[in-house]
């Protein structure tokens, strides 16, 4: 890093500070995998997640014919990562902001679900929260975390199935 930097600035004298990481674990991220209870069915497991997110409308792939028991879920945009979900052995990958070619490179490898950005970003919200609580007071600091409340998705969805007849 320090090299880099010198090369960038090969006429001048930079100035710079290097702090040290204050944390030695390594496990951490914004994307986890887990288990399920039991074993569920795709369209099951699919309505599972539409209530638990409390949205209406979700995108996937192809459903696999498989059994859902191991699941990789990463809030937000994070569909880059199909191939670690893959690679952990997840039955399903729960994420957001899935591009057509993404979800043709999951078909029949695995369940790629596109739940919705704000949809899988809000739940975390409480936690993070905490969280931070935890880490403020643990340093001494009286710093107080709020979350704000005029959150909104600006994301809009429309169905056919909402029209009134004529």
């Amino acid at each position: 890093m320090i090299r880099a930097l010198l090369e960038a600035h090969p006429y001048e004298e930079p100035a710079y500070d290097i702090y040290p990481l204050k944390s030695d674990e390594t496990l951490y991220g914004q994307g986890v995998t887990g288990y399920l209870n039991s074993e569920m069915e795709e369209s099951l497991f699919l309505k599972h997640i539409s209530e638990c997110l409390n949205c209406d409308a979700l995108r996937h792939s192809k459903l696999t014919g498989k059994q859902i028991k191991k699941v990789a879920v990463f809030g937000g945009s994070a569909s880059e990562h199909l191939e670690d979900a893959i690679n952990a052995g997840c039955d399903a990958f729960i994420t957001a902001d899935v591009r057509y070619h993404t979800f043709q490179d999951a078909e029949n490898r695995i369940l790629l679900v596109d739940a919705g950005h704000f949809e899988t970003e809000v739940p975390v919200l409480e936690e993070m929260k905490d969280g931070l609580k935890i880490f403020f007071a643990g340093n001494g600091d009286k710093t107080e975390v709020y979350i704000f409340d005029g959150v909104s998705n600006p994301v809009n969805y429309y169905s056919y199935l909402e029209r009134s007849p004529h």
